[in-house]
């Protein structure tokens, strides 16, 4: 879901403001091998498709939410919400924004 606009931005503007992401899901779609081994390499992956839909107050308080999300009183903070704010008004639709979203299980044997 990345290849979207508004996930592909809201990226940008984490990686500009958040020192702490690494992408999104903490870059876990990078550990694939690590997964793998876990699993003794014997797993599947299921992917389902789970778009999420905001207001602006929950698009905001899920931002701040995040393990990457600059702390209250942080230098940079209020600028990252501003930026976060322009992204809403630029993709929001009758008062809300929908982020595509999917929900991946890995699923094996340890």
């Amino acid at each position: 879901m990345e290849d979207s606009p508004i996930v592909r931005e809201e990226g940008n503007i984490h990686r500009l403001y958040c020192p702490c992401f690494y992408g999104f899901s903490g870059g876990l779609a990078k550990l694939t091998d690590s997964i793998g081994a876990f699993f003794n390499h014997r797993f599947q992956i299921f992917r389902f498709p789970n778009d999420l839909s905001y207001t602006r107050e929950q698009y905001l308080r899920r931002m701040m939410s995040t393990s990457y999300a600059l702390t209250e009183g942080g230098e940079e903070r209020s600028s990252w919400l501003d930026a976060l704010e322009k992204l809403f008004d630029r993709f929001e639709t009758e008062g809300r924004v929908t982020v595509p979203n999917e929900t991946v299980v890995y699923l094996g044997k340890c």
